[in-house]
């Protein structure tokens, strides 16, 4: 019995995690041209995808994000890189951000759907206006 017990067990901790249950991530780097100061992304996520926008800017400079979705329960955060709290939380606050940003540093845009509908496997087509003046 301990034997089929150990081997249960054995079996479980070496079987891949379900698919409804791993985060599928695509990151994406934005680099303005010298002159450009806004660029628009376009894309769909499913479920528990998620996409990182990363953008570097100086402090002081300001940040602005346009957030379009197709379905009502895609979001996006902005994080700066090393902090423990999100600079903007999106169901907090809505599908716009502009501000200063407080620090040097790298910046990421994370796209995604609430975990409610991303349980239920929805999906969303977004646009994505980001600027850095």
């Amino acid at each position: 019995m301990r034997g089929l017990i150990a081997c249960f067990l054995a079996c479980l901790l070496l079987s891949p995690t379900p698919p409804s249950a791993q985060e599928d991530g695509r990151q994406r780097e934005i680099q303005l041209r010298a002159g450009v100061m806004s660029a628009t992304f376009a894309g769909t996520i499913k479920g528990y995808q998620h996409v990182d926008y990363q953008v570097s800017a100086k402090a002081g400079q300001t940040l602005s994000v346009d957030f379009e979705a197709s379905n009502a329960s895609a979001y996006f955060n902005i994080m700066q890189s090393g902090a423990d709290e999100a600079l903007f939380d999106g169901p907090m606050n809505g599908n716009h951000f502009k501000a200063a940003l407080p620090a040097d540093g790298h910046y990421t845009i994370r796209v995604y759907i609430i975990r409610n509908a991303a349980r239920r496997n929805e999906a969303a087509k977004y646009t994505l206006t980001v600027s850095v003046t």
